[in-house]
């Protein structure tokens, strides 16, 4: 009989007898095993048979934790997102705020480094013709990083200065982000300069840069996100003048 679906796991096809740490750590194993098989075969050449015989459970077993194929892809590729996300986090936790160039070269470091690591995964996405999954994968990266900047980066550069000189931020990011990867997987010879005065350019950050303030003159309340109007930003930097 299936167990009650965990209230952790983001997947709906997830399912987790009794939720012990015990079954918590199975499932882990059963997501990481089936991740280094998509990268050996892809998605499409493995079955729920070779990864329940790599984990060493029955087919049967296997039903307990997910219900099927598809929901062990969901969460292979929930595992990988996380772990970007989590280097995201750590970049915001040594980010000074004010300091935009520096802000701006340490994360195109870092997703340099990202798409190195993850790239094997990514291309076996695609050469196995597992596209749909590959394209799932980076919505679900440009979205939850652009989350993260958004309440973090972002938040404290409206603390910092008042409002954001750019419209519809949420969507801004997401593009950028996929673009950003584009390039860099692409075209990894582009330098690192051309890369942030891109970002600068594409988030009108030009005015703020070289900026080393960590502390505001003066706090503001954060407005909503991404529904500025540049225009109001330009009105303030001629009143200041």
């Amino acid at each position: 009989m299936m167990q009650a679906v965990s209230m952790e796991s983001r997947q709906i096809g997830t399912v987790l007898p009794s939720g012990t740490q015990k079954a918590k750590s199975k499932r882990n194993q059963i997501v990481r095993a089936a991740q280094e098989m998509i990268l050996k075969k892809g998605f499409t050449h493995i079955t729920i048979k070779d990864i329940a015989n790599k984990v060493g459970m029955t087919r049967s077993l296997f039903y307990h934790y997910f219900t099927n194929k598809d929901a062990i892809g969901e969460a292979v590729l929930d595992d990988a997102v996380d772990r970007i996300v989590a280097r995201i986090d750590t970049w915001n936790e040594t980010r000074q705020p004010g300091n935009v160039d520096k802000a701006m070269n340490d994360i195109v470091h870092l997703m340099r480094d990202i798409i190195n690591d993850e790239g094997p995964f990514s291309q076996r996405l695609v050469r196995s013709g597992n596209g749909e999954l590959y394209i799932r994968f980076m919505d679900q990266v440009s979205q939850r990083v652009a989350d993260s900047i958004e309440r973090t980066a972002a938040e404290d550069f409206v603390r910092l200065h008042g409002e954001l000189p750019v419209r519809h931020l949420h969507e801004t990011l997401v593009m950028l982000i996929s673009g950003l990867i584009a390039i860099l997987r692409e075209h990894p010879d582009t330098s690192d300069e051309t890369i942030t005065e891109i970002l600068a350019q594409t988030l009108h950050l030009e005015p703020y840069r070289n900026c080393r303030n960590s502390q505001p003159t003066q706090l503001h309340p954060s407005p909503r996100l991404g529904l500025l109007d540049i225009s109001k930003s330009s009105k303030n930097k001629k009143e200041r003048k």
